[in-house]
């Protein structure tokens, strides 16, 4: 069973990710997000990082005011599943809407940036770990 529970809370996560991307694209608050479906932004919050899940009526009621559908929703684009996107977490979509909002001209400098700041992250690991190995 702990599969079970495993896969249930990677759907949730993808959920509550296009469920914030779309809401960030319309300029949608969590708190405005909330009143759609009769709950706080703090119950928003947990949709969107996939701690709970969304029932059917509040998805289309969502997916209504969001100017989405339901099916996006839910289980995302025919596109991305041929394509093989991953599941993209919240706050890697957050990160994707933020970079879309840059002017054109700074958006590969920006690119440019994230992907130094990961590599020094990744290099940084490694360096750990071989501290770790070499204290074994």
């Amino acid at each position: 069973m702990p599969r079970k529970h495993s896969e249930d809370q990677e759907q949730h996560t993808a959920i509550g990710a296009r469920l914030k991307f779309a809401r960030i694209r319309k300029g949608m608050s969590q708190e405005k997000a909330g009143q759609v479906i009769g709950v706080t932004f703090q119950q928003m919050q947990k949709y969107e990082n996939g701690r709970n899940s969304l029932s059917g009526v509040a998805a289309v009621k969502l997916a209504t005011a969001l100017e989405i559908s339901v099916s996006y929703l839910l289980v995302g684009t025919e596109e991305e599943k041929e394509a093989g996107v991953p599941i993209m977490g919240a706050k890697a979509y957050e990160a994707a809407t933020i970079v879309e909002q840059l002017p054109a001209n700074l958006r590969p400098q920006v690119v440019a940036f994230l992907r130094s700041a990961a590599n020094l992250g990744s290099e940084a690991n490694q360096g750990s770990e071989a501290l770790q190995a070499s204290a074994i």
